[in-house]
């Protein structure tokens, strides 16, 4: 437990304890990259700043390379602390509080714990931007060979080995504990560590933990099909939703299907994934074709079919088959088949999900106080990139003081290709 500088007032102390065991209990929102916290400063909720997905070049043959010089693409990826998140609080605030039993267990630790998983859930919510998938619907992870396949399922895809992390359902991360119990030595280095995480396997850390994607399969049925060739996309393309914006900064696209039953209201639903028939998975790095392994592509918005069984899906990535930033082995054919493989038509499945440290950004900034909340007696603490804001005002009617504690922050998956779902 913090025991908080006694020179503090009593709202930093407050605050402080509670940033402390946030830090020891945040976990998706802990395996990310906090690079971009210094660009922000204090905030408010809307503030955007970019963060630039990484420039790629293909390799050429021989000394004369006239016709080879290829212009750095840069990809701008907005990051938009956009979740305010406020908890209003009734616990006595004054000096001497620090000293009733329990008072951080009773007052603190609950307000702590609410701000953890909302601030975890909302990374998780984000899994349907995922494409990268793999897994039977309905048979979670039972041994480290379930583990071992998404590893290897990262390695043909080029992901960075580096920082690589796993969010498990408590079911998959209890009988993966038990199977590992005798083979591996778990260990862990703080408080997130000893209560969360069940080790290091297959170079990943997982942690076990009750936030999780949950994602519903759309009401889809019949023989859904590409419905015209040449739906591709250069990385310098327009963005077919919003033509002021490039495709790589959105990495998604139209694509144009039919042959589904017609009139389906919530045909696919956000989050689903499909393959495309011939359309193969490649490494981002040699661009080699990856046999066997169909490229798997993540709606983006809910979509219905038209009476004549034609849809128009926003599909994650974009469909490039060639170039530096080349993420498949062609573009669909016209009436190649559709498979929607994240389940049965309305079934409903966790998604665990599994990434490096670099696939996601995180920011929690301090909010601007502005003069017309100075008389709410402001006060913000910041600690290793958190930030806690803590407001107090009076009621005259029953001479009560309000409290409420706010934290600001934002998330983005900025390389969204690097990570993976696995169903359950």
């Amino acid at each position: 437990m913090v025991t908080p500088n006694p020179n503090l007032s009593v709202s930093t102390k407050v605050l402080t304890t509670a940033l402390a065991r946030i830090k020891n209990k945040i976990v998706w929102a802990g395996n990310a990259s906090r690079d971009m916290e210094s660009e922000f400063g204090a905030a408010k909720q809307g503030q955007t700043v970019y963060a630039r997905r990484p420039v790629r070049y293909n390799v050429f043959d021989g000394v004369d390379q006239t016709g080879n010089f290829q212009t750095a693409e840069d990809g701008l990826v907005p990051v938009v602390v956009d979740e305010h998140k406020s908890i209003p609080v009734d616990f006595p605030l004054h000096d001497r509080v620090f000293k009733m039993p329990n008072y951080t267990e009773t007052y603190i630790d609950p307000m702590s714990d609410r701000l953890v998983t909302a601030v975890d859930q909302s990374v998780a919510d984000k899994g349907y931007q995922i494409a990268n998938f793999l897994g039977t619907p309905g048979t979670p992870m039972s041994d480290t060979s379930d583990v071992g396949d998404i590893r290897t399922f990262m390695d043909r895809r080029g992901i960075p080995m580096e920082n690589r992390c796993g969010m498990l359902e408590p079911g998959t991360a209890e009988a993966l504990a038990k199977n590992i119990e005798n083979k591996h030595n778990v260990s862990g280095s703080n408080d997130a560590m000893r209560q969360a995480s069940i080790g290091r396997i297959r170079n990943m850390d997982l942690y076990s933990t009750p936030v999780q994607f949950v994602h519903t399969v759309g009401n889809y049925d019949g023989s859904g099909a590409v419905n015209g060739g040449s739906q591709t996309k250069n990385y310098s393309d327009a963005d077919d939703v919003d033509s002021t914006k490039k495709v790589s900064e959105t990495m998604r696209q139209q694509l144009v299907t039919d042959g589904w039953s017609n009139n389906r209201t919530g045909l696919l639903k956000k989050g689903d994934v499909i393959t495309i028939g011939n359309v193969f998975d490649v490494n981002q790095d040699n661009k080699a074709t990856i046999a066997g392994e169909l490229k798997t592509f993540t709606v983006l918005e809910d979509v219905n079919s038209n009476g004549s069984g034609e849809a128009t899906l926003v599909i994650s990535p974009a469909i490039i088959p060639t170039g530096a930033y080349q993420n498949c082995s062609a573009g669909p054919a016209d009436n190649a088949a559709i498979t929607v493989v994240t389940g049965d038509a309305n079934s409903q499945h966790v998604n665990e999900l599994f990434w490096p440290k670099s696939a996601l950004q995180f920011v929690m900034v301090p909010i601007i106080i502005d003069d017309d909340l100075q008389n709410l007696r402001p006060t913000r603490v910041s600690q290793e990139g958190l930030s806690l804001s803590m407001f107090v005002d009076g009621d005259i009617n029953d001479l009560r003081a309000k409290k409420r504690v706010d934290a600001l922050f934002g998330t983005k998956w900025t390389r969204e290709h690097f990570a993976v779902r696995r169903t359950r």
